[in-house]
């Protein structure tokens, strides 16, 4: 029996990373990130809801107006931790995203155990606990420096070839006329312009402000700079159109700049990485290091959060006495709070409005990410009178990095495959012996 139980916070853990994995479906059909936490939160206070009820532990939600108000702060930690994982996966990957939550994790709940923070019982600091946190960080700096097995396209121009052949071909600095397209693999001469709103094939040179196919490159404008505008056209879809951005100082006036959509860009902008005008194309190492380090330390916030929220939920537990109850009402909690924020984001034009017709599209494994975290709140509820808080916490990390480092591997749930390499597994095992280190140490 005892044994079954630790397989079972084995694969709560496990859930944890299939729920980000899965939730990418939802963001793709309602097109947006915070409307897809916002169903993937519904979903789970839905089954919380009916389990309560099955139970018949809705009784203890009378307890809830007599709690201090901070006990019903947990569900705060939901939304921030699911749209992270949702903004991180296709960015960094399950493997290196989970290492980061895991980092969080760990660091976190040493400050809450070192300290006596929240409730939590304290403990004095010891040598594994030094040896753990230690490996940790060598683990998630491992993962983190280790070489992209699947590197991005470079964000320069190819060069003009030497002969132009073809009816688009024409003398440097001629016009194309209005609505033409120039065919697939041509690149019209240094300093061409084909007129704004032209569609140019793939591989094609396209003018600054076009609608570019996957991997086409706005022609070299002057001074060096990638199109009159000095924009670089967004890596997608063929034929998709990446929403524009402010020119940069030095363009034309009126004029827009799509935003750079790779590895750390996309989603509507978010965290887009734009050209450095004169710079023949290439992104300025520096924002792009920049804009890594934000995508990490969001990773390692977000992962924080977990040990914070668990602490209060445990206060709140105190109070009604019931894990259900408890369950719900965070997740009620977290539910609202991300519906606030969506709403605020579209009316801001932050953010575009839920297409919420896409669902229709989402495979049934898609809305596996409420039930992953539906079940894991519960599986931890109940874990942790049986086997202890320290080897629930322990096994529950290991089950996120093994899971994720399968899928990272396989590609599964439509990920982007990332095959393990010996840098990427060292830093999952100094990962797990981290954790490991540290609560049962």
């Amino acid at each position: 029996m005892h044994y079954l139980l630790l397989l079972s916070a084995l694969a709560a853990g496990c859930l944890l990373a299939v729920q980000a994995s899965v939730n990418l479906q939802l963001n793709k059909a309602v097109g947006t990130p915070y409307g897809a936490s916002t169903v993937q939160l519904g979903v789970a206070t839905t089954l919380l809801l009916a389990a309560a009820a099955a139970t018949g532990a809705l009784g203890a939600l009378g307890g809830v107006p007599g709690v201090p108000w901070w006990f019903l702060l947990g569900g705060l930690a939901s939304p921030l931790y699911i749209t992270s994982g949702i903004l991180l996966f296709p960015r960094l990957g399950a493997l290196l995203t989970v290492g980061l939550f895991v980092t969080g994790q760990m660091f976190a709940s040493l400050a809450l155990d070192l300290l006596g923070l929240l409730g939590v019982h304290q403990r004095p600091l010891s040598t594994a606990i030094l040896l753990g946190a230690a490996a940790v960080l060598a683990g998630i700096t491992t993962i983190a420096r280790a070489p992209h097995p699947t590197p991005p396209p470079p964000l320069t121009a190819p060069p003009t070839p030497a002969r132009l052949t073809g009816p688009a071909a024409g003398p440097a600095g001629s016009l194309a006329p209005a609505g033409s397209a120039a065919p697939t693999g041509s690149a019209a001469p240094a300093g061409s312009a084909a007129p704004a709103g032209s569609a140019a094939p793939a591989g094609s040179v396209a003018p600054a402000g076009s609608a570019a196919p996957a991997g086409s490159v706005a022609p070299a404008g002057p001074g060096g700079s990638i199109g009159a505008a000095g924009s670089v056209a967004a890596v997608g879809t063929a034929g998709s159109a990446v929403p524009a951005v402010p020119a940069h100082a030095g363009a034309p006036a009126g004029s827009r700049v799509p935003a750079v959509s790779g590895r750390f860009g996309g989603f509507g902008g978010v965290g887009a990485v734009r050209a450095v005008p004169g710079s023949a194309g290439r992104v300025a190492p520096a924002r792009v290091a920049v804009a890594r380090s934000g995508w990490l330390l969001l990773g390692v916030v977000a992962g924080a959060v977990l040990p914070v929220q668990g602490a209060i939920n445990a206060r709140l537990r105190g109070e009604l006495h019931e894990p259900l109850a408890v369950g719900l009402v965070s997740f009620a909690v977290a539910t609202l709070t991300i519906a606030v924020v969506l709403s605020a984001l579209v009316a801001t034009g932050r953010t575009p409005r839920p297409h919420l017709g896409g669902l229709r599209t989402v495979p049934w494994w898609g809305w596996l990410g409420g039930a992953c975290a539906a079940v894991y709140v519960i599986a931890t509820f109940m874990l942790l009178p049986q086997i202890g808080a320290a080897t629930t916490i322990a096994l529950t990390v290991t089950g996120q990095q093994l899971a994720s480092a399968f899928i990272d591997h396989t590609g599964a749930f439509r990920m982007a495959r990332r095959p393990l390499t010996t840098a990427r597994l060292s830093g999952v095992a100094l990962l797990i012996l981290g954790s490991l280190l540290v609560h049962l140490g």
